[in-house]
């Protein structure tokens, strides 16, 4: 006679190994949903942040810094960037920390150069000057980072060094070539767009390039030449110009400027506001 009680059994073990077999499936198929849905975020977040609307990509990259994607860590670097833009120094460092934690070692220099842009936007001149040796030793452009620590050395009243080093690193900077003889004008230009007195920068400094036909589009060129940095038109006295910025500081405003001389005819000048 049969046993019903066993055949309820084995119908109940058949579809617990049918419902096992496509475990796998779901679990795969989450995950896919889950990187897809990171990577839009961080793809969406940039291309906010390129435009300049910085409050819009925060929310994206905010929700891809947390999912943990692949990602996560360029999320991470451009929130880093964002509160830094917007004077929110200490959550800029904690984000640069946590991107330099995920880079790759040949990259780990990005993270540390935000830490010391946080911490000179900050005030914090000699904890910047060490995170940007730091950041020099891991494998970031030399020339660049000796030109953030002078504008340390200005602010901490030391301008006879920040002048030599100026003087030292410029021949090694193709896209200042046209400054080569004319040092000290650069460091008085750097020091004017930099700051007076001890006190951190409060206005945010940006490039204009224009005036310029109101329907010009910005060149791929120059798309191109323009890395991590946010840009937009914007009217100024009834004209079109494109902006650029804001910057962390007046080195990559003026790296800038000089890569769009190069670039382009269009009159291109630095201002604050």
């Amino acid at each position: 006679m049969d046993n019903p009680t066993a055949g309820k059994s084995g119908r109940r073990s058949r579809a617990i190994i049918r419902l096992l077999r496509f475990i796998p499936i779901v679990i795969i198929l989450s995950l896919a949903h889950t990187a897809f849905t990171s990577s839009s975020d961080v793809y969406l977040g940039e291309a906010y942040y390129m435009s300049g609307n910085l409050a819009e990509a925060e929310e994206y990259l905010g929700r891809a810094a947390e999912g943990g994607g692949p990602g996560s860590v360029r999320a991470l670097y451009l929130l880093g960037r964002i509160s830094l833009l917007t004077g929110d120094f200490r959550q800029s460092k904690e984000f640069f920390e946590r991107s330099e934690e995920k880079f790759p070692e040949n990259v780990k220099w990005k993270g540390i150069l935000g830490i010391g842009d946080a911490l000179y936007s900050g005030g914090y001149y000699s904890e910047a000057t060490r995170r940007y040796r730091e950041a020099k030793h891991a494998g970031a452009p030399e020339g660049i980072v000796e030109l953030k620590i002078a504008l340390c050395e200005m602010a901490l009243d030391r301008h006879d060094s920040a002048l030599a080093r100026v003087k030292a690193v410029l021949p090694g900077i193709p896209v200042l070539s046209a400054w080569i003889g004319r040092e000290e004008d650069f460091f008085a230009s750097l020091a004017l767009q930099g700051f007076e007195g001890k006190e951190p920068v409060t206005e945010q400094l940006y490039v204009l390039l224009g005036p310029l036909p109101s329907r010009e589009k910005l060149p791929s060129r120059i798309r191109d030449a323009v890395e991590d940095v946010p840009s937009s038109k914007v009217k100024v006295m009834g004209r079109t110009y494109f902006r650029f910025g804001p910057f962390a500081d007046p080195v990559e405003g003026m790296l800038l400027s000089e890569n769009l001389r190069k670039l382009t005819s269009y009159e291109v000048r630095m201002i604050r506001k």
